[in-house]
């Protein structure tokens, strides 16, 4: 009987890593997610310099260095929440975002959206403002 449970065990143990193969994570998506992160960092600060940074070289020639750091410093930006990214076209990884702007120390308006990361050269940057936010009050 000891030999009967022993096999079935081993049998078991050998079997599942072939029956429940995980998925292998991506290794862009902590650098992506990064990018993301530090951007809203920067929003939530208003800290234009630090966003600067995370934005990508194309998207300040796109829309300008001034449109950009507008966004970044405007008022009442007081907290975000990345959620779970999805794998985009053109190698882009797109997060849902929840931006909370603060008037008076109290929570005046949660926008949800999505930003786009993607990489150039070895570096991950942010490629779009987060779509369907509000710039400011």
């Amino acid at each position: 009987m000891r030999l009967i449970s022993a096999a079935l065990a081993a049998s078991v143990l050998l079997a599942a890593p072939l029956s429940a193969q995980a998925a292998k994570p991506d290794p862009n998506y902590a650098p992506a997610l990064a990018a993301v992160d530090g951007f809203l960092f920067s929003w939530s600060k208003a800290d234009a310099t630090g966003g600067m940074a995370y934005a990508s070289p194309d998207l300040a020639h796109t829309i300008g260095d001034a449109k950009i750091k507008a966004y970044l410093s405007g008022p009442g930006h007081a907290a975000f929440e990345v959620g779970k990214g999805q794998k985009g076209a053109g190698g882009t990884i797109t997060f849902p975002i929840r931006l909370v702007w603060a008037q008076g120390g109290a929570t005046s308006r949660i926008d949800t959206a999505t930003i786009r990361a993607q990489q150039t050269g070895s570096k991950w940057y942010v490629v779009s403002l987060p779509y369907g936010a509000k710039t400011g009050q």
